[in-house]
């Protein structure tokens, strides 16, 4: 019994961190970033926002969710949540913690703060550029 446990759990985050991994190779999502600032907010909020729905539906994941380090905006399956602001807000700290790493990903259980506070387990993936800078 608590092998077949083991096995589902350890299943679903090697997935988990699939998922993100393949999301912090893709092209599409690379691109659509690096030119997040030169497109009305608008247009990148719905572009996002349906490439994250597409990824929580597909997978039957809670949520989706990505943060752009040039405007520290935190994109969400259902559209933009906030800037993050680990300077101010104690909540935020994971992004900093993370980048400190300076590892191609990880993962973090928090509460979720846009579900209620439950219990998650979040894989963070560094997308970068192709000189390898942070996007």
């Amino acid at each position: 019994m608590a092998s077949e446990i083991y096995d589902t759990v350890h299943n679903e985050i090697l997935q988990s961190i699939m998922v993100s991994r393949t999301m912090a190779s893709d092209s599409f999502l690379k691109q659509n970033l690096k030119n997040e600032l030169n497109i009305s907010q608008d247009e990148e909020i719905l572009t996002l926002q349906n490439y994250l729905s597409e990824i929580k539906e597909n997978f039957g994941y809670n949520a989706a969710f990505i943060v752009s380090e040039a405007s520290k905006i935190y994109y969400y399956n259902s559209g933009i949540h906030k800037v993050i602001d680990f300077e101010h807000n104690p909540h935020d700290i994971w992004y900093k913690n993370f980048l400190a790493k300076n590892l191609p990903y990880s993962t973090d259980v928090d509460k979720d703060e846009f579900e209620d506070d439950v219990w998650n387990i979040f894989v963070n993936s560094r997308i970068e550029d192709e000189n390898g800078k942070l996007i």
